[in-house]
């Protein structure tokens, strides 16, 4: 069987408020429709300041997108910069094997994206190290941080339904 060599990281650098993003070694699709395409966009702007009006994805040609599609991008960035500046304490050597790990549980939802994760399903979160008191502060916090981070993917899908759609949620004033 032979072996896909791995995607190169997404590369692009902010120009007057505008992300380009160089295709030119990429052997994704030159679209966000694909997802690989859409995860390094988002990824890299999650890196960048805000304050990007545009994204071009540049290769043979160009293809930009505007300012609906920067919404639900920075939206789904806000929700990778959450993850990615989460700390966590893993106190017990067999922490590591722990199903609800929360280093492993917040990478398998940030490897999902844009899907929803099932880990964001906060029932699922629950201590199984046998460390009592510090496995349920554990889960606890791995608890509240998935709720925040399902809070922010609802936002950003309700972005989605707004800019696709023009649909205004009643709650969303």
């Amino acid at each position: 069987m032979d072996s896909v060599p791995a995607r190169p990281a997404c590369s692009g650098r902010k120009i007057k408020g505008a992300l380009l993003v160089d295709c030119q070694d990429c052997r994704q699709g030159q679209d966000l429709a694909d997802r690989l395409c859409f995860k390094g966009v988002v990824r890299l702007m999650a890196a960048e300041t805000p304050g990007i009006k545009e994204v071009t994805l540049s290769r043979d040609w160009q293809v930009v997108y505007g300012k609906d599609c920067v919404d639900v991008l920075f939206a789904m960035s806000e929700m990778i910069r959450f993850c990615n500046g989460l700390n966590f304490r893993l106190p017990f050597e067999d922490c590591a094997s722990c199903p609800s790990n929360p280093r492993s549980v917040i990478a398998r939802v940030t490897e999902a994206l844009p899907r929803a994760a099932p880990e964001l399903d906060t029932s699922f979160a629950r201590q199984s190290g046998g460390h009592g008191r510090a496995c349920e502060q554990c889960v606890g916090t791995l608890r509240s941080n998935l709720d925040h981070t399902r809070m922010m993917l609802d936002r950003a899908e309700r972005i989605i339904s707004k800019a696709a759609y023009r649909v205004v949620i009643i709650d969303d004033r």
